[in-house]
């Protein structure tokens, strides 16, 4: 019980930091010049890296939707379209979920290490690409790059 409320007030601290941080950042809309710059830099270099995808990745390869259907992401701040992906639909969902179950299989089957070797990984991934998936979140969001480098 004491742990549980030891727990409770340092969560309750972190979300009152993370509070503090979204204050300060600058409202949607209210972008200076320079950040607007910045976060479009950004986002060309996500795009360089690889990270920025139009397709859906069901079964170890990018994909297209089936009948070719895109639909646009707009950034709600700008009002621009950030990129054209693949819509989706029940067809690939349904091969999503097929995929997801058999790679499961596989999965399940690795040691713990092994399993968190990889999570490592993807972990590191993430902090590596940081500054890239905070433009990311943002150009479809329309969030402030702070909140979005906070959420990372």
């Amino acid at each position: 019980t004491c742990n549980r409320v030891h727990r409770r007030r340092e969560v309750k601290a972190k979300e009152k930091n993370m509070l503090a941080g979204w204050r300060k950042a600058i409202p949607i809309g209210g972008w200076s010049s320079a950040e607007a710059k910045a976060c479009a830099s950004t986002l060309e270099g996500a795009a360089q890296a690889g990270l920025v995808r139009a397709q859906g990745y069901i079964h170890g390869e990018w994909k297209d939707a089936t009948d070719g259907a895109t639909l646009s992401v707009d950034n709600p701040a700008t009002g621009e379209t950030v990129q054209q992906v693949a819509k989706m639909g029940a067809r690939e969902t349904v091969e999503a979920i097929a995929s997801a179950s058999d790679a499961f299989k596989t999965w399940k089957k690795r040691t713990a290490h092994e399993r968190a070797a990889v999570l490592w990984r993807w972990h590191d991934l993430i902090h590596e690409n940081r500054e890239h998936l905070a433009a990311i979140l943002t150009s479809e969001n329309g969030k402030p790059i702070s909140e979005a480098r906070a959420e990372i």
